[in-house]
């Protein structure tokens, strides 16, 4: 840096040296931008400064639109990874009741076969009611029950063992 006097002695000399070569209207002119100096440097420090905060800002948005973007990514990922879960569970779920559905069948299957089995004769017996129950009530030793009613028909078939 400069001393004050040899900022006072470079100022005296530009300014005699003005005085001498210049007209005096550009000087006065010269002078008075001179004088503006100061001032316009600290408009221009004044923004800098302001230009810096800014771009700080920017770069805090661009890191916070980063991170939404990652959150974002990871959510899409995170929806479709529960979405193949649930699939899979249906899918498990699926599987398990056509597996009871079989063994449903089965069962019915090797009743139906016994049943035939233990017959033994020639032809199985079933009845088939249609209507089966009234809504008289008959007291049955201190009991309401309702009252059978006998509509129904006998079929016979013949069974088929193999």
């Amino acid at each position: 840096m400069t001393t004050p006097t040899t900022t006072t002695t470079i100022d005296t000399d530009l300014n005699e040296a003005i005085k001498k070569h210049l007209p005096s209207m550009l000087s006065e002119q010269l002078r008075a931008e001179l004088a503006r100096i100061p001032q316009l440097e600290k408009i221009a420090a004044d923004r800098i400064a302001t230009i810096d905060r800014l771009t700080e800002q920017v770069a805090n948005w661009k890191k916070d639109a980063q991170d939404a973007d990652n959150k974002l990514e990871k959510q899409v990922s995170l929806q479709k990874r529960e979405a193949a879960v649930a699939e899979r569970e249906r899918l498990a779920e699926i599987f398990e009741l056509k597996a009871q559905m079989a063994a449903t069948q089965r069962y019915a299957d090797q009743i139906t076969t016994v049943t035939l089995g233990l017959v033994r004769n020639a032809e199985f017996r079933r009845e088939v009611f249609g209507g089966g129950y009234t809504s008289e009530v008959v007291n049955n030793g201190g009991y309401n029950s309702p009252q059978r009613l006998d509509r129904g028909h006998n079929e016979t078939t013949t069974s088929k063992i193999e």
